[in-house]
């Protein structure tokens, strides 16, 4: 096993991990890849969809490619890339981690794919790295399923009209209109005890005068001093989309009607939005 030091942080698309990812980058005591989403254990454990396994081998070549056109050896991003390209064993990638960051610096592993981990895959998380910890993410599911309808539809469906974007993930069985937190926290609690677990409201990573208590506590619970927000690149949520339908929030918010309770319970309060959309929708 490992040192005790890795820190996988999860949670469902759009919810704020790439926020997360250019903070951390940023904290000269912690260590991130260049690698946002190593996304190893889903695609180990067959959970991963068919683009984020070809995206390894794919993210590589192009980066071998176009260092060697301009004569340049393959630099630290390639040589993750290369690394990550050529892993077969929990143990390649546990060394991964361990060649790079030393002694008692926590080592972050950033992929939105281990929301969709079942309990056999967070076990081998845990077996794989001793004292292995989780930061799971939580955003209120209708601005985080209406913030990935814009993402789909800016990357895959340019031409098409909202509508259709929102019929397409509806229909998936585990899109963004499904998927609930209180579910993927109980299938973490079955591998990972409480303690090992701390859960961040996306939407107070996005509020200035909250941000830096909640980035102290996650320093405070990795292990690592607390570190200034500054002004990086995402140090604000700078999204901005269409205005969100009556129906599309109410629809959200009634199926992830569950998460409210769930979330207010392991929390002790619900941030502003949540409250709101469960005062408007659940307490009929």
């Amino acid at each position: 096993m490992g040192n005790g030091n890795y820190v996988a942080i999860i949670g469902p698309p759009r919810s704020g991990t790439t926020w997360l990812f250019r903070f951390l980058r940023e904290h000269p005591g912690v260590f991130v890849p260049f690698i946002k989403e190593i996304n190893w254990f889903n695609i180990a454990t067959g959970k991963a969809n068919e683009n984020q396994v070809a995206n390894v081998q794919r993210q590589y070549e192009l980066i071998r490619d176009r260092r060697a056109a301009q004569g340049l050896d393959l630099g630290i991003q390639g040589q993750e890339r290369k690394e990550r390209a050529e892993m077969r064993t929990d143990a390649d990638f546990r060394a991964f981690f361990e060649k790079r960051a030393h002694g008692d610096t926590p080592y972050f592993d950033i992929s939105p794919g281990y929301a969709g981990l079942d309990v056999d895959g967070f076990k081998r998380m845990n077996d794989t790295f001793s004292n292995a910890k989780i930061v799971l993410l939580l955003r209120n599911k209708p601005d985080r399923a209406w913030s990935v309808v814009h993402h789909v539809k800016k990357r895959r469906f340019p031409e098409a009209d909202l509508q259709f974007v929102i019929n397409y993930l509806s229909s998936a069985a585990d899109g963004p209109m499904t998927k609930l937190l209180s579910e993927i926290y109980a299938t973490v609690l079955q591998a990972f005890t409480p303690s090992h677990v701390h859960c961040i409201y996306t939407e107070e990573l996005f509020d200035p005068q909250a941000q830096q208590k909640v980035l102290d506590d996650l320093c405070h619970f990795v292990g690592a001093r607390p570190h200034l927000v500054g002004d990086f690149e995402y140090s604000q949520n700078r999204g901005s989309y269409d205005q969100m339908s009556f129906g599309f929030r109410k629809e959200a918010t009634l199926k992830g009607a569950a998460d409210y309770a769930w979330a207010e319970k392991i929390m002790g309060y619900l941030p502003p939005l949540w409250q709101k959309d469960r005062d408007r929708y659940l307490n009929d």
